[in-house]
């Protein structure tokens, strides 16, 4: 944090011993000045903001406060899938199939639901159609569609759940199961720690409204 001039702001990710509710973080600020939050989180105890480098230090320093890290940037991994990847053998050893309601080319939330949470999923891709995406979250667009700008998110819920419809050698471990698409990486592949924690607590929060049992991520950062 030494590095950034002092009137810089920094996005952080502060984790905090207590729940972010408003009071609580109406007390924070009044004690280190006004800052943005960007986002803040049920499933952990924390906050994404900005903040300038003297309250990064006075935050730092409170009973409250657990953590404070970077929001660093995260990209889109592993783009290529081969039969060395375990695909066919998880299906063939293990019966997987993801079909729960009786139907393998229907969807709904009595499926196996698996959350992509990457760059999107293209609803038009052969292997993918047919209602297979039952649920949508757009954290970098804002759109309430699904679509997939940069390819990476429909290659991995393809690896998942793909019918193969396409080409029978390319079938995914569990054809039969559906999918919720949450896109929290741009056309380039690439976003941040705090919108993909926007997109795991959002799956987490929905979970039982969609019938999501499985978060699938295939990113990193630097």
């Amino acid at each position: 944090m030494a590095s950034h001039a002092e009137d810089s702001l920094v996005d952080v990710i502060v984790l905090l011993k207590k729940t972010p509710s408003e009071p609580f973080l109406r007390s924070l600020q009044s004690k280190v000045g006004s800052f943005r939050i960007k986002s803040q989180w049920t499933i952990v105890s924390g906050i994404a903001a900005s903040l300038t480098p003297a309250q990064i230090r006075a935050l730092s320093l409170m009973d409250d406060v657990i953590q404070i890290e970077y929001d660093a940037p995260v990209y889109a991994c592993l783009n290529t899938a081969t039969y060395w990847y375990g695909i066919q053998k998880a299906r063939t050893d293990f019966g997987l199939d993801g079909d729960r309601d009786g139907s393998p080319t229907t969807y709904s939330k009595d499926d196996i639901v698996i959350a992509i949470i990457d760059t999107g999923i293209d609803p038009n891709h052969v292997d993918l159609d047919g209602g297979k995406i039952i649920g949508w979250k757009d954290f970098v667009n804002g759109k309430t569609t699904p679509y997939d700008d940069n390819g990476h998110g429909t290659h991995c819920a393809s690896i998942a759940t793909g019918t193969g419809e396409g080409n029978s050698n390319y079938k995914g471990v569990a054809p039969g199961a559906a999918l919720v698409g949450v896109k929290v990486l741009d056309s380039s592949g690439s976003g941040s720690l705090s919108t993909v924690t926007d997109g795991i607590n959002w799956a987490v929060t929905n979970k039982n409204v969609y019938g999501i049992e499985i978060l699938s991520l295939s990113l990193g950062t630097s």
